[in-house]
């Protein structure tokens, strides 16, 4: 659904989805991912290269968790928008500080 939102807002927008489920990924596609990424240091680097160096403007983190929180945090551009979705139970984790 969060695929679909943020394509009705935004045509011009490149939408990456990221989780570690083959299957989430594949639903993410036909939905209207533009890409679908494992997560990983790959797909941080995807992310990057995507936005030529500079980061994602938004990240929507649907998980919450330190891993998901890390990775937004490295794939979020300085001054971007990061948005965890959800109820979080404890701080966001030391060391959770956007790239150069």
């Amino acid at each position: 659904m969060t695929i679909q939102i943020l394509r009705a807002l935004s045509a011009a927008t490149t939408v990456a989805a990221v989780d570690t489920d083959a299957g989430r990924l594949e639903t993410a596609r036909r939905t209207g991912a533009d890409v679908a990424l494992l997560s990983g240091d790959e797909a941080v680097a995807r992310i990057k290269d995507i936005t030529a160096q500079q980061g994602a403007q938004l990240v929507l983190d649907m998980g919450g968790v330190d891993p998901t929180l890390r990775m937004a945090a490295q794939v979020a551009r300085v001054l971007g928008h990061l948005t965890i979705v959800g109820l979080v139970e404890r701080p966001v984790p030391s060391g959770c500080s956007p790239g150069p």
